[in-house]
């Protein structure tokens, strides 16, 4: 994946789990996810045979896997939101790559005078819209780090604490919204995921990876298709559909009419493909 979605500045990955329920079966799949271009590739994926949030033990050593074939320089920052915190679970992820976490507003955090403060009491004073950067590095879960906040409209506070950039963090951190785009197209807006019957977990996560594989296809192929008819904009001034749903559109109308469409086939399939042995795979395809 990585391949051919490269990112010259670092990736920015963000981490976050999916879930639904078929019958008595809970199917949650924690995933770590490259963002890109307002959506999200699937990196790694592992499905929890539980229902809810996963633990430390989990998480560190679903990371462990991934550092042993991304190197640490490569990563720009991690996004997660307030489900994935913890003292052991930040005294872990903030010494071996930069983050930018979300954090309960009764998360403890210590104020100028080093006391430990329900995190909203350090912005409840802020306007709508307001953002206030904390001065100094502030203890977060019994971990140094900087803090961030903006008060909603909605009266709710986002609370970012960041390994650095505490400027920017709170931009960055809007990025995790990136990987909840990608389950919407997994699953409803898309490919339908949680319409299978499967509750093997083994069988589910081999599953997530050949949707992984075609959700990039359809993503490759209406970026492709884009240079050359882009989009078309809507009244509204947005485009009136995604990337995706472009080249998915585009994937389906040829797979439709494959044996009229055959040299359509072949380049759309180059396009997944460009370094493998494309006319061979092609004609086993065919």
């Amino acid at each position: 994946m990585l391949n051919h979605f490269p990112m010259e500045e670092g990736l920015v990955l963000a981490i976050d789990r999916t879930n639904w329920q078929f019958f008595k079966t809970n199917i949650n799949f924690l995933t770590l996810a490259l963002v890109y271009k307002g959506v999200a590739i699937p990196l790694m994926w592992t499905c929890l045979d539980k229902k809810g949030s996963s633990n430390m033990k989990e998480r560190i050593a679903f990371l462990k896997h991934f550092f042993e074939v991304i190197a640490h320089e490569q990563i720009k920052c991690l996004l997660a939101d307030f489900d994935i915190i913890g003292e052991a679970w930040f005294g872990y992820i903030i010494n071996q790559i930069p983050v930018r976490i979300r954090v309960k507003k009764d998360t403890q955090i210590s104020n100028s005078r080093s006391h430990l403060v329900n995190a909203f009491t350090l912005f409840r004073n802020l306007k709508p819209g307001e953002i206030r950067v904390l001065s100094g590095i502030r203890q977060v879960c019994g971990h140094p780090l900087y803090v961030v906040g903006v008060k909603q409209a909605n009266g709710e506070y986002v609370i970012i604490a960041t390994t650095d950039s505490p400027e920017t963090s709170l931009g960055d951190y809007s990025l995790r919204w990136n990987i909840e785009t990608l389950f919407g197209c997994l699953k409803s807006r898309g490919f339908n995921f949680e319409d299978t019957h499967m509750t093997e977990l083994p069988r589910l996560e081999k599953l997530m990876g050949l949707l992984t594989i075609a959700f990039c296809w359809a993503l490759l192929t209406g970026e492709w298709r884009s240079e050359h008819k882009p989009i078309r904009l809507g009244k509204h001034g947005r485009y009136v559909k995604s990337i995706f749903r472009y080249g998915l559109e585009h994937l389906k109308n040829i797979f439709i009419n494959a044996s009229i469409k055959v040299d359509e086939l072949h380049q759309i399939f180059c396009i997944i493909a460009p370094k493998t042995g494309s006319p061979e795979l092609f004609h086993m395809v065919c």
